[in-house]
């Protein structure tokens, strides 16, 4: 359970990111392009600002079930960005 909240905290940690910068390399744009859409490509994501996930964690921890806690990760993670 909390290697799942800690993964998923990362994840929208990333996403948050570029969503304040939405910068996409060009060649990952044209392997998107070119790929079909349930194909997964590999990527490395550089974060300009790193979430404090311990506490994420920690308030996410005290919600009742797993829907909970990711609406609540991913508002928080709006508002920080």
């Amino acid at each position: 359970m909390k290697r799942f909240l800690v993964t998923l905290i990362v994840f929208f940690s990333c996403i948050a990111s570029f969503a304040a910068t939405p910068i996409i390399d060009p060649v990952l744009a044209a392997e998107m392009n070119r790929m079909d859409d349930n194909e997964k490509i590999k990527i490395n994501i550089l974060l300009m600002e790193q979430s404090d996930a311990t506490v994420l964690l920690r308030e996410a921890e005290f919600l009742s079930n797993k829907q909970e806690q990711r609406q609540f990760v991913i508002k928080t993670l709006k508002t920080a960005s």
